[in-house]
């Protein structure tokens, strides 16, 4: 059921016109509520409902709902975030599962506002917004003076209302967005003790996994045994895959590859000076906290590289080094979207 008191508030809100307006093609939804309360699951299925196999759109809507019961009504509190931008409100209810049905219109119509038009109000739906809703829902009849000529767009009573997204391509939400990031930390056990690691990546990324290509380096670190001295460094570069869910504002990827590379290994004695160039191979993975404000995000991670191939330093019999098993390695860096209006984390 549908509050009715919710959609009059949505109606008249001034907004921009959607056909404009960057809209999202998906969301994550974090829905905190008492026992006795609709799941997260039934939510997600009145929004799938709703939209009925509609697509479009680019990027992924946070959305955060959390229920508090007093005496005598139940409140809810709604914060939606969007390519940069964040709305809120408060909605009152008789029942939880008003809000809940409330809840799934608020995130079906930001996904898809031309469904306003059709929205079915029945008259046991007592819920009320406290506050004003979300700027970025649209006036009715602005996508009919946009397209005037668009025989999609089928009159129902006064209003305005298509049962697909007037948008020139149906298929952007099947687009992956781009992305870079460059990233600095520490490294050990490819080179001698804890190095230095720089990197830099390119990312292809859907609503929840992504692709990257990058390129590391690693050292330069020196040991020194027995008179002779090694000097290791390591060129690296690799490809993975990430899965991308989401806890709170923040996502958590968690990445599984494969990199190879170049070691260079110069070794140095009071008779003589040798460099040498070996092979590295090594599947890796990853986990990550990301986060991003419109274009611009952080990216924090832990990377577990294992050496499947690698390459020793010896000075005759001796051997003055060899890589250790697995490389560990901690990063920070900085993301960049490279599409306006598109959150690459989100």
């Amino acid at each position: 059921m549908v509050a009715a008191g919710v959609l009059a508030a949505l109606v008249a809100a001034p907004t921009d016109d959607p056909v404009a307006a960057p809209l999202p093609a998906d969301y994550a939804l974090t829905w905190t509520a008492p026992p006795g309360c609709p799941d997260a699951a039934t939510i997600r299925a009145k929004v799938d409902g709703w939209l009925a196999g509609r697509v479009g759109g680019e990027g992924t809507m946070l959305v955060e709902a959390s229920v508090a019961h007093t005496q005598d009504r139940w409140d809810m509190e709604v914060r939606t975030e969007f390519a940069g931008s964040t709305d809120s409100r408060r909605i009152a209810a008789r029942s939880c599962a008003e809000l809940g049905d409330s809840l799934a219109l608020v995130v079906a119509l930001a996904l898809e506002p031309l469904l306003l038009g059709n929205a079915a109000v029945p008259e046991n739906n007592h819920a009320v917004p406290l506050q004003a809703p979300v700027k970025s829902l649209p006036k009715l009849g602005s996508v009919a003076e946009a397209h005037p000529h668009d025989h999609r767009i089928a009159r129902t009573g006064t209003r305005e209302f298509s049962p697909t997204r007037a948008r020139a391509d149906p298929y952007r939400a099947h687009r992956p967005r781009a992305g870079m990031r460059l990233q600095a930390g520490l490294e050990y056990g490819a080179v001698p003790g804890v190095a230095p690691y720089l990197a830099a990546s390119f990312a292809a990324i859907w609503p929840r996994w992504q692709v990257e290509f990058s390129g590391g380096w690693i050292g330069p670190r020196q040991r020194t045994s027995m008179g002779t001295s090694v000097r290791v460094q390591l060129g690296v570069v690799g490809a993975r895959g990430c899965a991308l869910p989401t806890l709170g504002r923040w996502q958590i990827p968690v990445c599984v590859g494969l990199e190879s590379g170049v070691e260079r290994l110069r070794g140095e004695s009071s008779q003589r000076l040798r460099v040498t160039h070996g092979p590295w191979l090594a599947p890796a993975a990853a986990a990550a906290a990301a986060r991003s404000w419109g274009r611009l995000g952080v990216w924090i991670e832990g990377q577990v590289a294992i050496r499947a191939i690698g390459t020793r330093a010896r000075f005759g019999d001796a051997v003055l080094f060899s890589s250790a098993r697995a490389s560990l390695r901690f990063v920070a860096g900085l993301t960049l979207c490279l599409h306006r209006y598109r959150v690459c984390l989100r």
